[in-house]
């Protein structure tokens, strides 16, 4: 999980531009065993799917987006992006 949020801080994008984080993540759900789902109308949103049959449902919803903010620290993960 570490490595997940430092490339997520490492990779800032800002709303409807985030190419890089929805790919990473989509990449990272697919190696998990999902079915991603994407429609034009969600731009770089996506939702996937795990399993079949009519048990449980979990849904979970988060943003992809960063703010447009200018990092001024120096750790290891600080962020790639201008």
């Amino acid at each position: 999980m570490v490595e997940i949020r430092r490339w997520l801080h490492q990779h800032p994008e800002v709303g409807f531009n985030e190419h890089e984080t929805s790919k990473y993540c989509q990449d990272y759900m697919m190696a998990l065993g999902y079915e991603i789902h994407s429609t034009e109308p969600m731009k770089t949103g996506f939702y996937c799917n795990y399993g079949k049959g009519n048990g449980p449902t979990l849904a979970v919803r988060c943003d992809l987006d960063a703010l447009p903010i200018q990092e001024i620290n120096t750790v290891d993960y600080c962020s790639v992006n201008s």
